[in-house]
């Protein structure tokens, strides 16, 4: 269900893109939630100015950020989550 869901975020804010699953290594807290049952999935959503090359690098490095604007698409992203799991 937490899938679906987020596909239909996705394509609210992107539409015709497709939710893919993509396997980034770095560390997660999500095996501790399955552990107990969850599903958990790391999820964001990157601005039309970041290409992915971009987003990766920035990810551990001594300069570790992310945009503005990826913050804030990610931070809406999540709240429709919400919104679509109280409808």
């Amino acid at each position: 269900m937490l899938w679906d869901v987020l596909g239909r975020v996705v394509d609210a804010h992107y539409p015709g893109a497709r939710l893919l699953p993509r396997l980034i290594v770095g560390f997660t807290d999500a095996p501790y939630f399955r552990e107990h049952g969850a599903v958990a999935y790391g999820f964001g959503l990157f601005s039309r100015t970041m290409t992915a090359e971009a987003m990766s690098g920035r990810f551990h490095g001594n300069d570790e950020r992310i945009d503005v604007e990826s913050l804030a698409l990610t931070t809406q992203a999540w709240l429709d989550v919400c919104q679509l799991f109280l409808e």
